[in-house]
Formats: C-alpha cells, structure tokens, sequence
C-alpha cells in the first residue's frame, strides 16, 4: 500500500526492456503517489472477486476470461513480460512469469458444457504440449549469453549456497541445467519417458522455487504471489492427473 510497492515491484520491470515495454510500465507507475493505497485496493479487490467466483463457480466463463485479461496487464506490468526481452530470463528465477500457468492451466481445466472422457483427454493433452514447450524454452533461455560468461547465474539466485557452487564453474552449470530441461521438455511427450520426465521437471520446479524464487518472497512485505514454482507443478498435474497414482504397467 505504499511507495515501496513501486518503486521495488513494478519499476524494476522496466530495466532492460525494450522501450515498447518498458513505457507502459513507466506510465502506470508514474500515477500519482496518493493513490497508492487505492490502487493496491482495487487490485486486491480485482483478484479476490475473481478467485471467488472461480470457486464459487458463479460465471465460470467469465470469470476466467476476465483472470485471462488480468493475467495479462500483471505479466505486463508486473511481470515485464517475464522477463523474456531482457535476456536475463531463466526458468530459475520465474521465467517466462507466473501469470502464464494462470492462463494454461485454466485452458487445459476450462469448463465444458458437458463433461467427457474426450473432453478431459484434449485438456491433458493441452497442459502436457503446454509444459513440453516451456520447458524446451527454458532450456533456449538458460544457454542465452549472458549466462554462458561472467556471473549472471550465480548472481540471479537468491539463495547463497547455490550461487557459491555454480559461481566457479558457471558455463559448465549452464550447460548442464539446460540440457535436463531440455531432456524433461522432449521426455514429456514420449509415452515411455513422460513419467520420469514429469517427476524430473517437479523435482527441478521446485527446487529453483527454492534457489531462485525464494519461494516466492510470500513471507516478506513486498511478497505479491508465490511466484512460478509450484505452478510448474500444477500444470504437470494437469497434464498427468494419475502421475500419483501406480505406473502404468504393460501387458
């Protein structure tokens, strides 16, 4: 509810982008300063109205029409696009942006007239190509340059353990982290592998939640969601529903 929100939340999203990005974000922060406290009202407001209609069930549709537009202004203006014109995106860190699951999982969950077996199996079939992509996109963005030379991995993750183990062999960290995302993206659409692969990209989600997100700073005051983490996780739960259940066993 003040400045800080600001000045700590949005406008770092600015740096780096591409003018036609970073202008909007620019503009919405410069609204005068005394609104803070209103504008921070009517955000809350926004979201909770949509989260209760959505468990409610009253205008499913709607609803998650309306959370498709408002994931869009936040993974604009407080997400930066996630980072990903910046050249400094990873997966690690949040990458491509929270407000992306938000809008997968609910296509992959969206509601239908008349539910049916084919119905369900079009949903998975959604979330798995869904988290195959973005996990093959986030093995691209981790062997982007700037993470190939210099620092720029250590000094992304937050947790102090884990920047000192990569600090002195960084391209070789690189290099590694990219390849299992890239082996979990292809393993997700291969029927004997998708399993492995499915509990691979849990396993890797949440452990950069850990490293990277700092699980999604929800205990410190500028703390606004959880961050990508655990949506990696429900989208694969998405894709593999009976991923907790007993493995498929072959005749």
């Amino acid at each position: 509810f003040t400045e800080s929100f600001i000045q700590e939340v949005i406008l770092p999203n600015a740096q780096s982008q591409p003018l036609w990005v970073a202008a909007p974000i620019r503009w919405a922060a410069g609204i005068p300063g005394a609104h803070n406290a209103a504008r921070n009202a009517l955000f809350a407001a926004v979201q909770l109205v949509l989260g209760v209609a959505l468990i409610i069930g009253f205008r499913t549709r709607i609803a998650l029409v309306g959370s498709f537009l408002w994931a869009f202004i936040v993974w604009w203006a407080g997400e930066g696009l996630g980072g990903l014109l910046t050249g400094r995106a990873i997966i690690a860190t949040g990458a491509p942006g929270a407000m992306v699951f938000y809008v997968l999982i609910s296509i992959s969950l969206w509601p239908r007239r008349q539910p049916s077996q084919s119905g369900r199996r079009d949903g998975q079939a959604f979330a798995r190509w869904s988290l195959a992509v973005l996990w093959i996109l986030g093995a691209a963005l981790q062997l982007q340059t700037s993470f190939l030379h210099g620092r720029t991995l250590s000094m992304s993750l937050s947790a102090e353990w884990a920047s000192r183990l990569i600090d002195a062999h960084q391209p070789g960290w690189t290099i590694a982290i990219a390849a299992v995302e890239l082996l979990i993206g292809i393993g997700t659409l291969l029927r004997r592998a998708d399993r492995p692969a499915a509990w691979a990209g849990i396993v890797l989600s949440l452990l950069f939640w850990w490293i990277g997100q700092s699980f999604g700073q929800m205990l410190t005051p500028l703390g606004t969601d959880p961050n990508s983490g655990p949506l990696w996780v429900l989208l694969t739960l998405c894709a593999f529903p009976d991923l907790l259940s007993a493995p498929r066993t072959s005749s």
